[in-house]
């Protein structure tokens, strides 16, 4: 009777090992089958030092070179924003959500999201100083208006000449002596778009022409429209040099024939001008004219439009958040300016808010919304709003941005941009690319008691205390739970893990796989429910790497290969704590005791033992012959241990693979053997009789 094996093969608990294949084993524990021999896994390696032992996750922040740890089980979504500036990281499960950022080489660490404002924005309206931007393209004029004989109340206009606007001349360049000479008037803008000066006053109209007689008598409101009247008067024109509307004072004959308006013909705008006297500094009397701009009261009244307004606080970062609530509607023209007070003015304990965002309604054919008006300090309480409605600028977003659950967990990214967490049995979702933000409009409710969450291609699954859900969509606004035909609970959270697109959790009957929305029981063929019981599930722990699923349990630590539907079972006597998986570096991190060490990436091998299934012979004989052929042999590697009913009955420590006789033990039917080494194994070849090899 010959048994040799050239193939090994994993663990298959649930069949009898006198039913397994020949390559299948009994016991297996540290063994690598990956490559169809028997070989031992790595051992790990020293990374880095924990500050206890109590440590139960880890986190490499802001590189390899440095580790973040808790005792709590937390889970860490880096920024998936292409060259985040801030470095940023997003966690729950240590106290409230947080997320962890740096400028430079500072670190900073705020609750995840961002409070609403407190204090109710008021508002105070009061006329603008100036007038709109409408009057722009100004051109001055003046002309000398005379009553008619026959009519009194009318005028004709004897003389008109355009005036340019400039800087005030000196008067010494206009005076001589106590009598005016001829200067080139000019207008000068005194108050913007609002009070304006013609200085100095012209001398005359051409040779001989003096206006003395106009001037001579004239003081502030001195103008008699009943003899001749010097007036002055602006004409606007747009961008083109179409005229658009002309303003005469009041005490122009054509005051009434005003017509320029501003603001979609909402304004009007009249004038006032009077002769001023004054006294240059070399003692010489001299006057010029005023004209002044104002807004037309009895015009104002029929053109408000109400408006109220929010504000938002806005972190160093650029994150924003929701909107306080808004103030009473009030009404404002186009001409009024809104003082909005009442804003909060510090910064909210534990934040980084560093601005505020003011917004306030605009009505268009879309409807009304918010927009923007302007970003101010966080320490200045007050804005005066002169802007147009065309000169708002972006809707406000987020309205609705509410920070997250205080108890949020599981927090994991979605393909789509957006993360989603979970408390309770309610799925919540953040904004895509705005993680402080979790609308609540956006949530659901399960019927059973979340566990935890998982991704797998473009599905969340939903892991409950009863069957899982699936949810799919290209926005979080869009996600809708199903319950999926998988009559298998989630017993322990930190049990999951993704192998490739393959979620995998333990469940009450074994480790569940599900790929989107199909799944089904991975490990049926390899434990009965009481034997993974046995491990006790509730207590394990999980991670993937490298088409492996690693489960650590209290009832035993198991690694199993998944490769293309097949599953390939090892134990292992390493423990650990906490496991954490750099994809980049395709390295898998472990937690044992105060220490982080690396899986598989030393240069020693763990001592792998492997044993057979039971060989049942057709009578009670005993083997006589027997050969380890292994990559290496040391005093203590390979051993060869032998198994008659069960019992120990011998152990060899082999140091050739040339085949050697064995030493005499009893005769029986029932046997296995044993292989323990720290090399590989290539064949395992037991005999009978030294004939047969």
């Amino acid at each position: 009777m010959k048994f040799q094996l050239q193939a090994f093969d994993g663990l298959v608990p649930r069949v009898n090992p006198r039913l397994l294949a020949d390559a299948q084993a009994q016991v297996a524990v540290n063994c690598d089958f990956r490559e169809g021999i028997l070989k031992p896994l790595k051992d790990t390696s020293q990374v880095a030092i924990l500050p206890d032992a109590n440590r139960i996750s880890i986190f490499p922040y802001p590189d390899l070179s440095s580790w973040l740890s808790w005792t709590t089980d937390v889970d860490v979504v880096r920024s998936p924003i292409s060259e985040d500036q801030y470095d940023r990281i997003y966690y729950t499960g240590s106290g409230t959500p947080k997320v962890r950022g740096r400028v430079g080489a500072v670190q900073s660490e705020y609750p995840l999201g961002l409070p609403k404002p407190t204090g109710v924005p008021t508002v105070a309206v009061a006329n603008k100083t100036t007038v709109l931007a409408a009057l722009t393209n100004r051109e001055w004029r003046y002309q000398i208006e005379v009553p008619t004989a026959a009519n009194p109340g009318q005028a004709a206009v004897t003389y008109r000449l355009l005036v340019d606007e400039g800087v005030e001349p000196d008067p010494h360049v206009w005076y001589s002596g106590a009598t005016p000479v001829a200067a080139t008037p000019r207008v000068v803008e005194i108050e913007k778009n609002r009070k304006y000066r013609l200085t100095p006053l012209p001398y005359g109209y051409g040779t001989g022409k003096s206006f003395s007689n106009v001037f001579s008598a004239m003081g502030p409101s001195e103008f008699d429209p009943s003899t001749w009247c010097f007036i002055m008067y602006l004409t606007c024109v747009d961008d083109a040099g179409n005229q658009i509307g002309v303003v005469f004072p009041t005490n122009s004959h054509f005051s009434g024939e005003n017509t320029l308006f501003i603001g979609n013909q909402r304004v009007k705008v009249s004038a006032t001008q009077e002769i001023v006297r004054t006294t240059e500094s070399s003692g010489q009397p001299y006057k010029y004219l005023e004209i002044t701009l104002n807004y037309d009261e009895a015009e104002l009244a029929q053109w408000t439009t109400d408006r109220a307004y929010v504000y938002t606080f806005v972190t160093e970062w650029g994150e924003e958040g929701p909107s306080s609530d808004p103030s009473d509607n009030i009404a404002v023209s186009d001409y009024q300016k809104a003082t909005v007070a009442g804003l909060d003015s510090a910064n909210p304990s534990g934040y980084n808010v560093t601005a505020k965002r003011i917004y306030r309604t605009v009505t268009t054919a879309a409807g009304t919304y918010y927009q923007l008006v302007a970003e101010i300090p966080i320490a200045t309480a007050s804005y005066a709003d002169e802007l147009a409605d065309g000169d708002t600028t972006d809707v406000l977003p987020s309205q609705n941005w509410d920070a997250p659950p205080s108890d949020l967990a599981g927090l994991v990214l979605m393909p789509g941009g957006y993360m989603a967490g979970f408390s309770g049995r309610t799925v919540y979702f953040s904004e895509i690319n705005q993680f402080h933000a979790w609308p609540p409009e956006y949530a659901f409710t399960v019927d059973y008691d979340i566990v935890g969450l998982a991704v797998s291609e473009n599905t969340l699954l939903v892991l409950t205390e009863g069957p899982p859900y699936g949810c799919s969509g290209s926005a979080p606004d869009q996600m809708t739970p199903v319950l999926l035909p998988v009559e298998q609970a989630c017993v322990s959270k930190r049990g999951i893990a993704r192998v490739g697109e393959m979620v995998v959790y333990p469940s009450p009957d074994g480790l569940v796989g599900m790929q989107a929305a199909n799944g089904s029981l991975l490990t049926d063929q390899l434990y009965t429910r009481d034997q993974w019981q046995a491990l006790t599930p509730t207590s394990m722990i999980a991670a993937a790497h490298d088409n492996r699923f690693y489960g650590f349990a209290s009832g035993g630590n198991i690694i199993i290969h998944v490769d293309a539907g097949r599953m390939t079972l090892t134990k292992t006597d390493k423990a650990a704590t906490g496991f954490y998986v750099n994809k980049l570096a395709d390295v898998l991190y472990m937690i044992v005791g105060s220490n982080i060490v690396s899986w598989g990436t030393s240069s020693d091998y763990l001592t792998l033992t492997w044993r057979s299934k039971e060989i049942m012979l057709p009578s009670r004989r005993n083997w006589v012959v027997g050969r380890v052929n292994a990559g290496g042999y040391s005093a203590t590697s390979p051993s060869l241990k032998t198994y008659a009913n069960g019992t120990l009955v011998q152990t060899l420590i082999l140091t050739t693979n040339v085949a050697r006789k064995l030493p005499k033990v009893r005769d029986e039917k029932r046997w296995a053997f044993e292989i323990e080494a720290n090399t590989e194994i290539y064949e395992l070849l037991m005999s009978t009789s030294m004939a047969e090899l």
